[in-house]
Protein backbone atom coordinates (compact mmCIF):
# COMPACT_ATOMS: atom_id res chain seq x y z
CA UNK A 1 0.00 0.00 0.00
CA UNK A 2 2.44 2.65 0.92
CA UNK A 3 4.75 1.75 -2.23
CA UNK A 4 1.49 2.66 -4.48
CA UNK A 5 0.72 5.66 -2.38
CA UNK A 6 4.48 6.58 -3.12
CA UNK A 7 3.87 5.96 -6.94
CA UNK A 8 0.73 8.46 -6.66
CA UNK A 9 2.33 10.88 -4.76
CA UNK A 10 5.19 10.46 -7.53
CA UNK A 11 3.78 13.50 -10.38
CA UNK A 12 3.05 15.89 -7.62
CA UNK A 13 6.61 15.54 -5.70
CA UNK A 14 8.24 15.84 -9.01
CA UNK A 15 5.60 19.35 -9.68
CA UNK A 16 7.42 20.51 -6.14
CA UNK A 17 10.55 20.09 -6.82
CA UNK A 18 10.06 21.67 -10.28
CA UNK A 19 8.44 24.50 -8.42
CA UNK A 20 11.53 24.66 -5.80
CA UNK A 21 14.07 24.57 -8.93
CA UNK A 22 12.12 27.94 -9.84
CA UNK A 23 11.63 29.72 -6.78
CA UNK A 24 15.37 28.99 -6.36
CA UNK A 25 15.87 30.28 -10.02
CA UNK A 26 13.85 33.40 -9.05
CA UNK A 27 15.95 33.72 -5.82
CA UNK A 28 19.02 33.84 -7.72
CA UNK A 29 17.92 36.36 -9.78
CA UNK A 30 16.91 38.61 -7.44
CA UNK A 31 20.34 38.05 -5.44
CA UNK A 32 22.47 39.15 -9.00
CA UNK A 33 20.15 42.43 -9.30
CA UNK A 34 20.32 43.07 -5.96
CA UNK A 35 23.96 42.90 -6.20
CA UNK A 36 24.29 44.75 -9.03
CA UNK A 37 22.67 47.85 -7.27
CA UNK A 38 25.02 47.57 -4.47
CA UNK A 39 28.08 47.30 -6.83
CA UNK A 40 26.80 50.34 -8.75
CA UNK A 41 25.94 52.08 -4.99
CA UNK A 42 29.43 51.54 -4.40
CA UNK A 43 31.09 52.49 -7.30
CA UNK A 44 28.97 55.43 -7.76
CA UNK A 45 29.45 56.87 -4.21
CA UNK A 46 33.60 55.67 -4.26
CA UNK A 47 33.44 57.68 -8.07
CA UNK A 48 32.20 60.43 -6.09
CA UNK A 49 34.98 60.61 -2.71
CA UNK A 50 37.42 59.85 -5.36
CA UNK A 51 37.24 63.21 -7.23
CA UNK A 52 36.62 64.59 -4.10
CA UNK A 53 40.37 63.74 -3.21
CA UNK A 54 41.88 64.70 -6.56
CA UNK A 55 42.37 68.12 -5.91
CA UNK A 56 45.70 68.83 -3.89
CA UNK A 57 44.47 72.05 -2.40
CA UNK A 58 41.62 71.90 0.70
CA UNK A 59 39.79 74.54 -0.35
CA UNK A 60 38.47 72.60 -3.56
CA UNK A 61 38.87 69.43 -1.16
CA UNK A 62 35.56 71.32 1.27
CA UNK A 63 34.06 72.20 -1.85
CA UNK A 64 33.62 68.94 -3.12
CA UNK A 65 32.69 67.87 -0.27
CA UNK A 66 29.17 68.28 -0.64
CA UNK A 67 29.18 66.94 -4.22
CA UNK A 68 30.04 63.74 -2.75
CA UNK A 69 27.82 63.50 0.01
CA UNK A 70 24.99 64.61 -2.57
CA UNK A 71 26.05 62.01 -4.74
CA UNK A 72 26.41 59.74 -2.46
CA UNK A 73 23.02 59.98 -0.92
CA UNK A 74 21.46 60.18 -4.11
CA UNK A 75 22.97 56.83 -5.03
CA UNK A 76 22.15 55.70 -1.88
CA UNK A 77 18.23 56.42 -1.77
CA UNK A 78 17.88 54.98 -5.30
CA UNK A 79 20.05 51.58 -4.88
CA UNK A 80 17.59 51.31 -1.67
CA UNK A 81 14.68 51.53 -3.85
CA UNK A 82 15.56 49.79 -6.16
CA UNK A 83 16.23 46.89 -3.75
CA UNK A 84 12.99 47.23 -2.09
CA UNK A 85 11.19 47.15 -5.62
CA UNK A 86 12.56 44.24 -6.74
CA UNK A 87 12.15 42.60 -3.29
CA UNK A 88 8.34 43.31 -3.78
CA UNK A 89 8.41 42.15 -7.06
CA UNK A 90 10.21 38.90 -6.12
CA UNK A 91 7.32 38.48 -3.16
CA UNK A 92 4.69 39.14 -6.04
CA UNK A 93 6.07 36.51 -8.40
CA UNK A 94 6.46 33.99 -6.09
CA UNK A 95 2.65 34.23 -4.53
CA UNK A 96 1.78 34.13 -8.41
CA UNK A 97 3.66 30.93 -8.75
CA UNK A 98 1.94 29.49 -5.71
CA UNK A 99 -1.52 30.61 -6.71
CA UNK A 100 -0.77 28.52 -9.80
CA UNK A 101 0.79 25.42 -8.28
CA UNK A 102 -0.84 24.64 -5.02
CA UNK A 103 -4.25 23.79 -6.22
CA UNK A 104 -2.69 21.32 -8.63
CA UNK A 105 -0.51 20.11 -5.74
CA UNK A 106 -3.50 19.78 -3.57
CA UNK A 107 -5.38 18.15 -6.19
CA UNK A 108 -3.23 16.06 -6.73
CA UNK A 109 -2.47 15.12 -3.35
CA UNK A 110 -6.12 14.20 -2.57
CA UNK A 111 -6.24 12.25 -5.59
CA UNK A 112 -3.20 9.97 -4.61
CA UNK A 113 -4.35 9.76 -0.73
CA UNK A 114 -8.01 9.20 -2.15
CA UNK A 115 -6.57 6.12 -4.47
CA UNK A 116 -4.68 4.74 -1.54
CA UNK A 117 -6.44 5.23 1.81
CA UNK A 118 -10.19 4.79 0.11
CA UNK A 119 -10.53 1.27 0.26
CA UNK A 120 -9.07 1.16 3.97
CA UNK A 121 -11.07 3.70 4.60
CA UNK A 122 -14.32 2.28 3.38
CA UNK A 123 -13.10 -1.13 5.26
CA UNK A 124 -12.94 0.67 8.67
CA UNK A 125 -16.38 2.50 7.87
CA UNK A 126 -18.16 -1.03 7.17
CA UNK A 127 -16.70 -2.47 10.50
CA UNK A 128 -17.37 0.90 12.30
CA UNK A 129 -21.89 0.89 10.92
CA UNK A 130 -21.71 -3.16 11.70
CA UNK A 131 -20.40 -2.86 15.07
CA UNK A 132 -22.84 1.13 15.79
CA UNK A 133 -26.23 -1.19 14.59
CA UNK A 134 -25.09 -3.81 16.56
CA UNK A 135 -24.82 -1.72 19.45
CA UNK A 136 -27.70 0.07 18.75
CA UNK A 137 -29.60 -3.12 18.24
CA UNK A 138 -29.04 -4.02 22.02
CA UNK A 139 -29.57 -0.54 23.39
CA UNK A 140 -33.26 -0.69 21.55
CA UNK A 141 -33.66 -3.75 23.47
CA UNK A 142 -32.54 -2.79 26.68
CA UNK A 143 -34.63 0.67 26.56
CA UNK A 144 -37.60 -1.75 25.52
CA UNK A 145 -37.28 -3.84 28.40
CA UNK A 146 -37.00 -0.95 30.94
CA UNK A 147 -40.24 0.68 29.48
CA UNK A 148 -42.49 -2.97 29.87
CA UNK A 149 -40.83 -2.63 33.47
CA UNK A 150 -42.32 0.73 34.58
Amino acid sequence: MISSFAALLKPGSESTLDYAQQVMERTLQLARSQLDVTENIVSTVSNGYRELLTPAEPLEMVRGLSKAMDCSTRSTIEGSTAMLKQTVDYQNELIRMMQARMPELNRQFFAALGQTAGPAIAASNSTSVESAARRGNGGDTSAARSRKAV
